[in-house]
């Protein structure tokens, strides 16, 4: 859990942090630090799901999530189209309030103590 907290809250500066660079050879720094804070969050993330889900439910679950995850990456790029027509930098600074919002919900709704584990309906 820390690590999925932790990385997102990094991804989300390193996606703002592509709006300072004057020198493009800083993006050659920049880039391998977002792929490396998504790379620790993904897996995480999936790993986080796949052990509170039942063992009956598990495939369904992770099933749902990765559905949920095909749509999350092919949405933002139209919205991104859109919103560029205003500014620039704007889908950049839009991707990184919404990833720290996201690691902000679970750090709040994510109880450490508690596990909640999803069953079959």
């Amino acid at each position: 859990e820390t690590v999925l907290s932790v990385s997102m809250v990094l991804l989300a500066g390193s996606i703002l942090i592509l709006l300072w660079p004057s020198d493009p050879v800083m993006l050659y720094y920049l880039v391998p630090l977002i792929a490396i804070f998504h790379g620790l969050a993904l897996p995480t993330y999936t790993g986080i799901i796949s052990n509170l889900a039942g063992d009956e439910s598990q495939g369904e679950v992770l099933g749902i999530s990765q559905s949920l995850q095909a749509v999350a990456w092919a949405v933002p790029p139209l919205i991104g189209g859109a919103l560029i027509s205003f500014d620039i930098g704007l889908p950049i600074v839009l991707a990184s309030i919404i990833t720290l919002v996201a690691a902000g919900v679970f750090v709040a709704f994510f109880n450490k103590k508690e596990t909640v584990v999803f069953h079959e309906v």
